[in-house]
């Protein structure tokens, strides 16, 4: 397994796990996308990305949402 498949491998496992604790809350499919957004992310999912730490965004988009993250860009 590449190094790339493997960090996949783990973020969707992460990603999973969020949307079913979310899903059990009782929210919606727009509010689960509305939940990842960067700012949301880093205040309460701080182990998701190791950006979070260093208040760092891996693409410069103002309203960056990190429900389709795929990319590795740390």
């Amino acid at each position: 397994m590449t190094k790339y498949s493997s960090w996949l491998k783990n973020h969707e496992e992460k990603c999973n796990k969020i949307i079913k604790k979310l899903q059990e809350e009782g929210l919606q499919k727009d509010e689960v996308i509305d939940y990842f957004t960067y700012e949301n992310m880093q205040k309460k999912e701080l182990e998701f990305c190791p950006l979070y730490i260093k208040n760092q965004k891996c693409h410069k988009i103002e309203n960056l949402n990190c429900f389709l993250c795929a990319c590795p860009s740390f």
